[in-house]
């Protein structure tokens, strides 16, 4: 599940922290409208940025709603479609991967920078 954390104070800004699974990210960036408004940034597979308490209240509500999204889409028999270096790097439950077509991104509604990339599917334990 997607965690938004602040993390201190960069003059009179506050810089913020948020982890979560790669389409969590990734959901949470899309929803975003102007992502360099906010100096949000990938680091070691986490978003990282810094704003205003305008900012802090737009980014922590584009977390809530991919939580939101995610608990009301969670069956615990449910599966789902994951970078493979992500489900790796999480240990998390998966299985067989493949090379992500632009026909898999189209139909499973997936982020067009996964194109090319191994994915597979993760099933909730």
């Amino acid at each position: 599940m997607a965690t938004f954390t602040t993390t201190g104070r960069f003059g009179a800004l506050t810089t913020y922290l948020v982890t979560g699974t790669q389409s969590e990210l990734t959901a949470i960036v899309e929803s975003i409208n102007d992502i360099t408004t906010y100096g949000v940034k990938l680091v070691d597979g986490d978003l990282v940025g810094r704003g205003s308490k305008r900012d802090i209240s737009n980014i922590r509500s584009a977390v809530e709603s991919v939580i939101v999204v995610a608990s009301s889409n969670s069956n615990p028999s449910e599966r789902y479609i994951e970078l493979l270096e992500t489900a790796t790097q999480n240990n998390l439950t998966h299985g067989k991967s493949w090379a992500c077509s632009g026909t898999a991104v189209d139909k499973f509604s997936l982020h067009p920078s996964w194109e090319g990339e191994q994915i597979c599917y993760v099933y909730s334990s």
